[in-house]
């Protein structure tokens, strides 16, 4: 399906786009060449001075993406200004290839080229847009920026610097244990799932060898620097090599290091296609219609969920939160949780936690006595808690350790608390003043 829109979206292009041959024609000073025919491998024939390409970038692991994808572009010479800047417009479309969370993310951009012909150089300013839906992972967002960047070409070399502003909602976070927030639902977490557009910037230094010429080789390197507020900042270092073939067929490669993702890189692989695919428009060096040299993917960090697992079951704890001031209704989660502690018995299992917090420190829903199920932990608020986890570790719940504790009493027949086996009950106030409480805590007598 994603291949079939590629193929009606080149058609469309090349419908807009595709009339007749250029000839010569001259902006300002007369450095819009000849270009002629440009046989490519369907002869496409473009009136406009724009430029189409498709291409691949092939890679498993990228800078804050996983997966390869293919990108359609287009870059269209706008107008030309009163001081002989010539005002491009480029976009690009992109589809990822991960088969379950894989979307569709685009850039678009505006670009003023200026020729100094003293120093013999090109100098190219923009300012651009990324919208990136391709969500990747469980624990993912739509992700917008705002770009910048600045470009100096030479006869013999590049250089060139982006920089990447995230706008909108772009730093989320589920649950954070260092900030006293390790419960998710009926979760309890160990490491909170991330997803955060970075900010930063990237420059580069390509050379453009004579011996390449021919080819429009280019190899160089450079560097970036990323932050977030919700990770440390972070700086790498950038290797890039390409090259042009006949026929408009590029190939470009590209690997990064640095401490958050280690090594990562692309392969690209595209066709160029349109007025000058090997060159010859506007500007006396003949690449204002280039592909900028730009990131595609907002760069993010993803950083998935991970939960306590209980080392008895295999299985993540299942914990039911009981608060007697909450709302009526809940369905035990962190986030609703039951006002009283029968609702909790009702609904939980074996090896299921029941979490009680402070309340308001009296009896109120909780004065009818619970009744354990095997290897149940009750845990009550204001002490310190360790949660044995499957990797022979233990955990601290990040619950409140300020000492106030909630109350159980039973104003019915029987115990405040009722064991079964392998229960932990720890952090409760016992009331044994009910007339008619036998017990604070007992244990269950079952028959062999």
């Amino acid at each position: 399906t994603s291949l079939r829109l590629v193929c009606i979206a080149v058609s469309v292009l090349c419908t807009m786009f595709g009339t007749g041959k250029v000839t010569g024609q001259t902006i300002g000073d007369g450095h819009f060449a000849d270009t002629g025919f440009v046989h490519g491998m369907t002869d496409v024939h473009l009136a406009w001075p724009g430029r189409v390409w498709f291409q691949a970038n092939l890679a498993d692991r990228g800078l804050g993406y996983n997966g390869t994808y293919f990108t359609l572009g287009a870059k269209q010479h706008v107008f030309q200004d009163h001081l002989d800047g010539r005002w491009l417009l480029e976009a690009r479309g992109h589809w990822g290839t991960e088969s379950d969370t894989s979307g569709f993310f685009f850039n678009v951009g505006l670009e003023r080229v200026f020729s100094l012909y003293a120093a013999g150089a090109e100098i190219t300013t923009g300012a651009w847009f990324d919208w990136d839906e391709d969500l990747q992972g469980d624990f993912a967002h739509t992700m917008r920026a705002l770009g910048a960047n600045v470009q100096v070409e030479t006869e013999n070399w590049i250089a060139y610097g982006n920089g990447y502003f995230p706008v909108g909602d772009s730093n989320f976070q589920l649950g954070d244990p260092l900030q006293g927030s390790c419960f998710v639902n009926n979760l309890i977490v160990t490491r909170p799932a991330i997803d955060t557009a970075l900010q930063g910037f990237d420059a580069m230094l390509l050379a453009k060898p004579s011996g390449l010429r021919h080819v429009n080789g280019t190899f160089g390197i450079g560097g970036y620097h990323y932050s977030s507020p919700l990770i440390d900042s972070f700086a790498g270092v950038r290797g890039r090599a390409g090259l042009q073939l006949d026929g408009g067929i590029i190939i470009q490669g590209e690997l990064n290091h640095d401490d958050r993702f280690d090594l990562t890189g692309v392969l690209q692989i595209g066709w160029l296609f349109g007025t000058g695919a090997r060159g010859n428009e506007y500007g006396f060096l003949g690449t204002d219609l280039d592909p900028t040299i730009r990131n595609d993917h907002v760069a993010r960090v993803q950083q998935s969920l991970q939960v306590a697992i209980d080392p008895d079951t295999g299985r993540a704890y299942n914990v039911f939160h009981v608060d007697n001031t909450a709302d009526s209704g809940g369905d035990g989660t962190f986030e609703r949780p039951f006002d009283n502690l029968a609702a909790a018995e009702a609904a939980s299992v074996d090896d299921d936690v029941i979490f009680v917090r402070e309340g308001d420190g009296t009896t109120r829903n909780m004065d009818m006595g619970i009744t354990l199920n095997t290897g149940q932990l009750l845990l009550g608020d204001g002490v310190r808690h360790l949660i044995p986890l499957a990797d022979g570790t233990n955990f601290v719940l990040c619950n409140d350790e300020d000492g106030i504790l909630p109350t159980i009493s039973n104003d019915g027949f029987g115990a405040a608390v009722t064991l079964a086996s392998r229960n932990t009950v720890r952090g409760f106030n016992i009331d044994g003043t009910g007339v008619d409480m036998q017990y604070g805590i007992c244990l269950l007598y079952t028959s062999p």
